[in-house]
C-alpha cells in the first residue's frame, strides 16, 4: 500500500482531490502497512485528504492517530513525517488556537532537538500558523528565510502563503502580493497547483491581477512575460518583439531575463519546450 499513499500524497499537492482518493481507497482495501517506516504516511494522507475536503474534525482524527503511531514507535524526528504541522493549522482553522499553539510548542522542542534548518524553519511556520499579527508577520517571514535555504518546497511555499495572508489581514497588501507571487513562482516551478491556486487567489484578494492556474509552467509568467516569451520561442529578436509588441528593445530584454530565470532556462531554444501550445490571442483593441 504504500506506493498508493505516497500517490495520494503527491495527488493532494497537485489538487487532484478524486485522484487522492482514488489511491487511498485502493491503500484501504490492503489496510495500513505495519512498519514504522509507512504506518503513519496512511494517516497523514488520510488527514490531509480530509482537510481538502473540508471535513476538519475528520482531518483532525487522522493525524492524531499518525502522532499517536509515531510515539508508540518512539520516533522523535520532527520532519519524519511532520503530522504536528498539519494538526496545528487544522486546530486553527476550527478555532482551538490554544491548542494548536500546544502542539507546535511540543514539535518547536523536538526540532530544536533535531537541529536542521529544515526542522527550524517548520518550528517557525508553526509558530507563525497560530500567532496573530504582527507576531504572526514577524514568524512568518523568518520562517520563509530559514526554508529558503533548504530542500522544504512545500512548506516554503506554505510559509510564504501563510505571510502573504497576515501581511493581508495587517493591510499591507503590496507586501502579501510579494509574498504570494512569490509561493505561486515556486509552487508552480515545483507542481505544486493546489497551492498554487491558493496563492494566486491571494494575488488577487490583495489587490493584483488574477492569472488562472491552468497547470502550465508558464502560470508563473505575467501577460506581458508570456507573450515576450512566446515570440522569443519562434526565433524572434529582441527588435522585432519590440515591434510587434509595440515596446521598448529595453522593455523586451527585461521581460525575456524574467522569464528566463522563472523559467529556468538559458536561451530561446529552451523556450520552445515551455510553449508548445502555439502564441496567446492578441488582446482586444479597447
Amino acid at each position: 500500500t504504500a506506493p498508493l499513499v505516497v500517490q495520494a500524497l503527491v495527488l493532494l499537492q497537485q489538487g487532484d482531490i478524486d485522484g487522492a482518493a482514488a489511491a487511498m481507497a485502493r491503500a484501504d482495501r490492503g489496510g495500513p502497512d505495519g512498519s514504522v517506516l509507512r504506518f503513519p504516511f496512511h494517516f497523514l494522507a488520510r488527514g490531509r485528504l480530509a482537510e481538502a475536503r473540508g471535513d476538519l474534525d475528520g482531518a483532525l482524527a487522522h493525524l492524531d492517530r499518525c502522532g499517536a503511531a509515531l510515539r508508540a514507535e518512539g520516533c522523535a524526528n520532527p520532519l519524519f513525517v511532520p503530522w504536528w504541522l498539519d494538526a496545528a493549522r487544522v486546530l486553527v482553522r476550527l478555532g482551538r488556537r490554544a491548542e494548536a499553539a500546544d502542539l507546535v510548542a511540543h514539535g518547536g522542542e523536538l526540532a530544536r532537538a533535531w537541529g536542521s534548518a529544515a526542522a527550524r524553519g517548520m518550528a517557525l511556520l508553526g509558530h507563525g500558523l497560530v500567532a496573530e499579527g504582527d507576531a504572526a508577520v514577524g514568524k512568518l517571514r523568518e520562517a520563509v528565510e530559514v526554508l529558503g535555504g533548504t530542500a522544504a518546497s512545500w512548506y516554503l511555499t506554505e510559509a510564504e502563503t501563510a505571510l502573504g495572508q497576515a501581511l493581508l489581514r495587517g493591510g499591507d497588501h503590496q507586501g502579501a502580493r510579494r509574498a504570494f507571487r512569490s509561493a505561486v513562482d515556486l509552487s508552480v516551478r515545483s507542481g505544486f497547483w493546489s497551492r498554487a491556486e491558493e496563492a494566486q487567489a491571494g494575488v488577487t484578494a490583495a489587490g493584483g491581477r488574477n492569472y488562472p492556474v491552468t497547470g502550465s509552467v508558464t502560470d508563473v509568467l505575467t501577460l506581458g512575460e508570456r507573450r515576450v516569451g512566446e515570440l522569443a520561442a519562434t526565433g524572434a529578436t529582441n527588435r522585432t518583439i519590440a515591434d510587434a509588441l509595440q515596446l521598448a528593445v529595453r522593455t523586451v530584454e527585461i521581460h525575456l531575463t524574467s522569464v528566463y530565470r522563472k523559467l529556468g532556462v538559458t536561451g530561446r531554444t529552451q523556450l520552445q519546450e515551455r510553449f508548445p501550445g502555439g502564441l496567446l490571442a492578441p488582446e482586444p483593441a479597447l
